[in-house]
């Protein structure tokens, strides 16, 4: 059964522009919690539900890596996973398809 896919249905994660600022970001390269709150400029309390909602919904995944700058200091690293990637090229060829 194939899925007649609008902006509408696509994912209701679509509708913060946080969240396509952040997967936006995200399709350059991984980046750091640090990185990503000075890219979206917003408090962490907001940055941190945003992400949590995208790792919900696959569209990104995370690892813990050891800073060698700071001892025994870690940062978290976010990238796209596959769907996530996938998922958001699809929304943006669908947004630029209903701006013409």
């Amino acid at each position: 059964m194939t899925e007649n896919k609008t902006l509408s249905n696509l994912s209701s994660v679509f509708d913060s522009a946080t969240r396509i600022q952040i997967m936006a970001s995200l399709t350059v390269s991984p980046l750091t919690y640090a990185q990503l709150k000075k890219i979206c400029q917003v408090t962490d309390g907001k940055l941190f539900r945003h992400i949590d909602k995208l790792i919900e919904e696959g569209f990104i995944e995370f690892e813990k890596e050891r800073n060698d700058d700071i001892k025994y200091k870690r940062h978290t690293i976010y990238q796209l996973t596959e769907t996530g990637r996938d998922t958001f090229q699809q929304f943006m060829k669908l947004l630029m398809e209903s701006m013409i």
